[in-house]
């Protein structure tokens, strides 16, 4: 590790784990000091050969084209008060209005039993919901494999890791997904920038995201800063 321009701890080595070894070997295929270590200094770090990438690509196409679309036909599914789940472009973080737009979504058997609150899917693009459906159910069952392995390298007993990893983490978890689209002008209208909280410095402000673990996948446009500890 290194400092960086503004005094920030550079993480020159990301740590990598391979996933299809931990699925086939277990703990002891990876290297579970080095995981620990980017979890408890970085809170990150890189998986491969996920077995995930189908849905990742066909993801990432299903969201350009939906986020391409006209206004009226993103604001045809917003997100309001009483459901949390569709597009939205005003967010605020630490009290600063983001310049992006997000669609959020749950899927398959995490749906809540409020109708009220389902996702909200647009009518087009035709593929968005089949690929965000796809996704959703193969990135729940890579949170619960990936926490397992964090558990694991923590020391959790190994039969705890296997019975958990047989089991899941059950229909009660609260798994969400969001897009995140970040374009190059202000995204609301100027006609209602009058009543919303002015634009922020940045793109997306510092936090620290809800949950007990993040999958964050990244385009080929950097920009992505993690703090250390």
């Amino acid at each position: 590790m290194c400092r960086g321009a503004f005094g920030e701890t550079v993480m020159q080595n990301i740590p990598v784990v391979d996933l299809q070894a931990f699925r086939e070997s277990g703990l002891a295929a990876i290297d579970q000091l080095a995981l620990v270590e980017a979890c408890e200094d970085h809170g990150f770090f890189l998986l491969v050969n996920h077995g995930c990438d189908t849905q990742v690509q066909n993801v990432f196409a299903a969201a350009a084209d939906f986020f391409a679309m006209p206004r009226e036909q993103k604001v045809a599914v917003y997100r309001d008060a009483e459901n949390p789940l569709g597009y939205y472009d005003r967010e605020l973080t630490k009290q600063r209005r983001d310049q992006k737009e997000v669609f959020d979504f749950k899927a398959g058997g995490h749906i809540s039993r409020n109708p009220l609150r389902h996702t909200r899917w647009p009518e087009r693009p035709n593929h968005f919901r089949p690929a965000l459906t796809e996704f959703f159910t193969a990135f729940t069952e890579l949170s619960e494999t990936t926490m397992c392995m964090v558990l694991g390298g923590l020391g959790l007993p190994v039969e705890a890791v296997e019975n958990t990893m047989a089991r899941g983490f059950g229909p009660a978890h609260t798994s969400a997904a969001r897009l995140n689209f970040y374009p190059a002008q202000d995204p609301v209208p100027a006609a209602e920038r009058e009543s919303v909280t002015p634009l922020g410095d940045m793109a997306l402000h510092h936090h620290t995201d809800p949950g007990a673990i993040t999958l964050l996948l990244q385009d080929d446009c950097g920009g992505l800063q993690a703090q250390s500890r």
